[in-house]
């Protein structure tokens, strides 16, 4: 799902700067109101920060007590960096040309009523913080199967 969605957003920022893409004002309205009522904006930041901090939590298990205080500032440092590189607002206008060459102004009329009752809102604040414990859930089971994938690339690089 990640490779999927960078290689679309990276599309649109294409398209985008060639100039492919241009939303009608209603059209972009929609989208906008899509996107805050699904709460996308926190969804995305969580999943950013959490794959990044589960794919990190390895090698911050291994450094000697003493380096971590500098290895966690570094990662603070880091952290800010990829908000401000690939952070919502760094990466909303993408996204929104993103939605708009995927979803028409009907179909997306037609979904904004769902998302603005009550039920459906309870259930995106509840599911928003998903995407970063499922991302921090997969680096965990990664984490289990290190020593095997270390093992199968020793095995083919010395054949």
């Amino acid at each position: 799902m990640k490779i999927h969605l960078s290689v679309l957003v990276g599309a649109c920022v294409v398209a985008l700067q060639a100039g492919a893409l241009a939303l009608e004002p209603a059209h972009e309205k929609a989208i906008e109101e899509l996107l805050e009522l699904s709460n996308t904006a926190k969804s995305y930041e969580s999943s950013v920060i959490g794959a990044f901090e589960s794919s990190i939590a390895n090698s911050a298990a291994q450094l000697p007590a003493e380096q971590k205080p500098k290895f966690d500032r570094a990662m603070t440092r880091v952290k800010e960096l990829m908000i401000a590189k690939m952070g919502w607002e760094t990466m909303k206008p993408s996204i929104v040309a993103l939605y708009g060459a995927t979803f028409t102004q009907a179909e997306l009329e037609a979904v904004l009523p769902l998302m603005r009752d009550p039920a459906m809102k309870a259930f995106v604040a509840k599911s928003a913080p998903l995407a970063a414990e499922a991302a921090k859930m997969g680096g965990e089971k990664a984490k289990t199967m290190q020593a095997d994938i270390m093992k199968i690339v020793q095995e083919e690089m010395s054949k």
